[in-house]
């Protein structure tokens, strides 16, 4: 038989005493976090990409409608008038908008559908380009 067969209550306790720090003695602690600790997955992003022919005097136009999901949305006036930008069809004029002049970008963060409308001065039909950002939920 080996030694550790023929150890005593005593012995063991008193070996165990040795390990165990004295509970008066100060003890250094550093909490990192006290809530717990979230793993989240990056969602899918996708984009999508079309254009619109606005008219001049014509109504305005959607470029895109309103999708929760979307991130942001980036339209560029490809054509050589100015159409004015809005969220609104029926309240979009060429004052009431915001003005996008030919060769110019405009970077939207919303969700609601956009609305275009022509300058009444524009010879011919104004293309307007998007490319929207989407999460997928």
């Amino acid at each position: 038989m080996d030694d550790t067969q023929h150890r005593t209550s005593a012995n063991v306790a008193d070996e165990y005493s040795e390990r165990v720090q004295d509970v008066v003695a100060p003890v250094a602690v550093a909490v990192i976090s006290a809530e717990p600790l979230r793993i989240q997955r990056h969602p899918t992003r996708e984009f999508t990409t079309g254009s619109v022919s606005v008219w001049p005097a014509a109504n305005p136009v959607s470029v895109i409608g309103a999708n929760p999901f979307r991130e942001r949305l980036l339209l560029t006036n490809d054509g050589t008038g100015t159409v004015y930008v809005g969220p609104e069809r029926d309240t979009l004029t060429n004052a009431g908008g915001y003005p996008l002049a030919s060769g110019a970008e405009l970077e939207l963060h919303t969700r609601h559908a956009v609305y275009v409308v022509a300058a009444l001065a524009a010879a011919e039909p104004v293309a307007v380009h998007f490319l929207a950002e989407h999460v997928d939920g």
